[in-house]
């Protein structure tokens, strides 16, 4: 895995010659969140796919950092630490607090 300057480390798992993301593009993802234990905590599968303006809604920092790695029909794996995620209350439910996270991302769309 790299790892960036914030502390979120990556993995592309699959890789694409698809259309980089970048700020301001609308992000379409399949997810799924896991606490470190592999315990699952939220995704799409149950949710539904993701949409969010890279940079600008209310995501986890680290989303935002980390699907900027990306291109389009590309896989990877986010680490997040607890900055970059739901930080120190969790998000009240199914996130404790101070969690670090993994995402499982699929990069769908961009448009």
């Amino acid at each position: 895995m790299q790892v960036s300057g914030s502390g979120l480390r990556y993995m592309i798992t699959e890789s694409s010659s698809g259309e980089q993301a970048e700020q301001g593009k609308t992000a379409v993802v399949d997810y799924r969140i896991t606490l470190l234990n592999g315990r699952e905590c939220y995704s799409s599968e149950e949710d539904g796919a993701e949409t969010f303006v890279i940079g600008k809604d209310a995501v986890e920092s680290g989303l935002h950092e980390g699907i900027q790695y990306m291109k389009k029909g590309e896989s990877a794996i986010l680490i997040m630490p607890p900055h970059l995620a739901h930080g120190l209350l969790g998000d009240r439910e199914k996130i404790p607090a101070n969690a670090s996270l993994v995402f499982e991302l699929k990069l769908l769309d961009l448009k």
